[in-house]
């Protein structure tokens, strides 16, 4: 047995037995839900570096935000502002939630190719170019009016090409990375006062980092440890600095968060609070909107048997302009519907791919329903990584594909339209037609202290290589990353 897994186990059971002795009164499926969370979370950690897992990161928000989060949200249910609180008992809840989701996990993780996925990066191609240009790319289309849902996929582009930057040795690349990443801080998270894409586009970049250079399972526990503090201290500035800057109209946007920032490390208030927690729990907690559906279907409102998995494979199939009714993503009306809940034209919320199971086939259809939809991820998954090994670069596209897939609050028609339109976004890029897109003879462009012509044949080559680059892309940790695959 390797150290990495000697440490995983030791971690699991040390977790364990913090939670046993905790002294709070928890039922079976809670300790299931938690033990599962743990050996989850460890499982990430331990994969980060051999491989560029989606299925990590999907059952991790799952079973966090579905299964955690609720056994929080019973925990602290006399802090919890009245409308967020679960409305069904705990046995009902997690005598559901807890089998749909092991369920979906035993879908996803089932082996469908004996084939692991192992990259073979041309060293003839200068990826430090390419992610430049992906870059530019995606900041035109960022301020490019009336595009749609299109523009935003091409405006992501430039996370795109910062996963490029990845690759190369060149020394230029961390202004590159720091200049997009730090755009999506302070210009998008601090300008909407939304983090979750600073926090899903991290986290990607940091997958990355570890496939192309590879750390120890301490080194990894203690950045994903760092990574939690980070998001914990995040959702604790996030109400007082959304009150300052949309109540009060403060626009000095920086100013305001990194003040709140440091009054809640260094100011004499205590860190947090019991409404600190309860605002944290209710965030987190996915599950008050699921057991608001399982309180009122069938109660209040009638199964759906099926309906809603038919308007989403019909909104993701047909373009808007053949099908003008077609269902929308954004869940308003699956909350109206389903969960008895009414929202304002500024709230986003739905009732989550669990939900949605329950409110077509109730408990045990339910269940079927989240396996099928864990192997119908997981035969997309395999798909992608087996076309990787014709295509290496796909890799870097991967977390734009999945984007709204790997979000646990999203319901079916979000995930099966993200997952169709990004797709072919990625297609195109691929094809005969977007490589031919790309390689157009555009003239001479400078970036940094380098120049370069985007030829008309054989791809994007640079007019100069570094020197060693290709003798570091053979012999160095590229392929050393294949051999220890």
């Amino acid at each position: 047995m390797s150290k990495d897994r000697l440490y995983m186990i030791f971690f699991l059971l040390v977790s364990m037995v913090v939670v046993l002795l905790s002294g709070n009164e928890l039922i079976g499926y809670e300790l299931m839900s938690i033990a599962l969370f743990i050996f989850i979370l460890l499982k990430f950690i331990f994969d980060l570096g051999p491989q560029i897992s989606m299925k990590n990161v999907i059952c991790l928000l799952m079973v966090l935000q579905w299964l955690l989060g609720p056994v929080l949200g019973y925990a602290y249910d006399e802090y919890i502002d009245k409308g967020y609180r679960m409305v069904v008992e705990k046995e009902t809840y997690f005598g559901y939630v807890l089998p749909a989701t092991l369920a979906f996990i035993v879908g996803i993780y089932l082996k469908l190719s004996r084939h692991p996925y192992k990259p073979n990066f041309s060293a003839q191609v200068d990826y430090y170019q390419r992610g430049a240009l992906l870059i530019i790319v995606g900041f035109l289309f960022e301020y490019l009016p009336g595009a749609g849902f299109l523009g935003y996929l091409l405006a992501a582009l430039k996370y795109v090409g910062a996963f490029y930057m990845v690759l190369t040795p060149h020394k230029n690349k961390y202004y590159w990375i720091a200049f997009v990443f730090g755009y999506l801080f302070f210009v998008r998270s601090l300008g909407s006062g939304m983090f979750h894409e600073l926090l899903l586009w991290s986290c990607f970049l940091l997958m990355l980092n570890f496939f192309f250079r590879r750390k120890s399972f301490l080194f990894r526990v203690g950045v994903i440890s760092t990574g939690f503090f980070f998001v914990f201290i995040l959702q604790l500035v996030k109400p007082e600095f959304r009150a300052q800057t949309w109540t009060n109209g403060n626009s000095d946007k920086i100013t305001v968060f990194f003040e709140v920032l440091g009054n809640k490390l260094f100011g004499s208030a205590p860190l947090y609070s019991n409404e600190d927690i309860s605002t944290n729990v209710t965030r987190l907690n996915e599950g008050w909107i699921i057991s608001n559906v399982m309180y009122t279907v069938p109660a209040q409102k009638p199964f759906a048997h099926g309906k809603t998995i038919q308007d989403a494979i019909v909104a993701s199939i047909f373009p808007r302009f053949l099908f003008p009714g077609k269902a929308m993503a954004g869940g308003r009306t699956n909350m109206e519907n389903y969960a008895g809940l009414t929202m304002n034209e500024t709230t986003s919320m739905d009732i989550s791919q669990v939900g949605e199971a329950y409110a077509n086939f109730g408990v045990f259809g339910g269940i079927l329903m989240m396996f099928i939809m864990g192997v119908f991820l997981n035969w997309v998954i395999t798909f992608i990584e087996k076309k990787c090994l014709r295509y290496p670069e796909l890799i870097l596209w991967i977390p734009l594909v999945f984007l709204q897939v790997i979000k646990a609050e999203t319901s079916l028609v979000t995930v099966l339209n993200h997952l169709a339109k990004a797709s072919l976004v990625t297609w195109f890029f691929f094809s005969p037609w977007g490589s031919k897109l790309l390689v157009y003879r555009f003239g001479r462009w400078k970036f940094g202290v380098r120049t370069f012509r985007l030829a008309n044949s054989g791809g994007i080559r640079g007019v100069r290589k570094r020197k060693g680059f290709e003798e570091k892309m053979r012999y160095g940790v590229f392929e050393d990353r294949v051999r220890k695959n």
